[in-house]
């Protein structure tokens, strides 16, 4: 399975895969939601896209900043908490 499939291919490959396991093992019982979890569990967590693009942003900047300002805490308990 490939994660960077849109939702619409991913539920493609599902059925197929579904279908083609069914046909393997004729005795098998195949949950109907299977497919539904498998898909809600590789892209329930966003809604959109741009959801997506928020958090990876957030994800890349904000432990750069958050260093840098523990950078500056530090540097000002070595210098004796001094005003700059």
């Amino acid at each position: 399975m490939d994660g960077s499939k849109s939702r619409e291919e991913a539920n493609e490959f599902l059925d197929d895969q579904i279908k083609h396991e069914a046909s393997n093992r004729p005795g098998a019982k195949i949950e109907p939601g299977t497919r539904d979890e498998v898909l809600n569990s590789i892209y329930g967590g966003y809604a959109s896209p741009g959801e997506r693009a928020r958090e990876a942003w957030f994800a890349a900047v904000l432990p750069p900043i958050g260093l840098f300002i523990i950078g500056l805490a530090v540097g000002w308990i070595f210098t004796g908490f001094r005003k700059a």
